[in-house]
């Protein structure tokens, strides 16, 4: 019964090697093309302690030679540039860009990459805590004014790159409209955008609470300035 079963199977499986094999001739055959693409350069295998701060070039040009149905039925995902890698330190690296680093499918060849060269600067990743300050907007009802204004959370965790997250002093809510108010009042809001890599670590909204008053009247024994 072994026998029989491998000699039913052998002929599929040359018959799928004559197909694989005929494929191949005309793919092979098939006349070849030339065409550039403009693709992004994916950055790879960085040390998790380190951050990417400079811009990328949006794409890099790759010229490429082919089969023409494979050419022409190339996939956005199918072709990239990746650069990086785990020995990089911490500084600023002028990165080559040679064909071998190409993701292109089989039987497509990487003739030319323009640029040639990539520009890398990488920062440590680091943590810190920054306060909240509450961001008002407007003015309360008329013969009140602000008494306070307090955040809780009063501070909140941030990670980013190291120059980034030096330069937040601190983290400033969405705007809390005072508009018409007459009394004490507390409201959940957002914070604003921190920086262009800079993201924040503590999830969830931030309750303002901002007292109103009417103004303190003038100490005894001084007469109030008539304008």
């Amino acid at each position: 019964m072994g026998w029989g079963r491998l000699r039913a199977n052998a002929g599929t499986k040359l018959l799928s090697l004559a197909l694989a094999l005929l494929l191949w001739g005309v793919v092979a055959g098939e006349q070849k093309v030339e065409v550039t693409l403009t693709v992004p350069v994916e950055i790879r295998d960085l040390s998790h302690r380190l951050v990417q701060v400079a811009d990328l070039p949006e794409g890099v040009a790759l010229r490429i030679r082919g089969p023409r149905s494979v050419v022409a039925a190339l996939a956005p995902t199918a072709v990239g540039l990746v650069v990086g890698g785990p020995g990089l330190p911490e500084g600023e690296h002028l990165i080559a860009l040679r064909p071998e680093d190409a993701r292109v499918p089989r039987g497509v060849e990487v003739l030319q990459v323009t640029p040639n060269r990539v520009r890398l600067v990488l920062e440590p990743l680091v943590e810190q805590q920054v306060a909240v300050a509450p961001r008002l907007r407007g003015a309360p009802g008329e013969g009140h004014v602000v008494r306070g204004a307090s955040a809780s959370p009063g501070h909140v965790r941030i990670a980013g790159p190291q120059s980034e997250v030096r330069r937040v002093g601190r983290a400033a809510t969405a705007p809390v409209d005072l508009a018409g108010r007459t009394a004490d009042f507390e409201v959940a809001v957002g914070l604003e955008p921190l920086g262009q890599r800079v993201r924040l670590l503590d999830e969830g909204p931030i309750r303002v609470r901002v007292q109103i008053g009417q103004p303190a009247p003038p100490p005894r024994g001084r007469a109030a300035t008539i304008r």
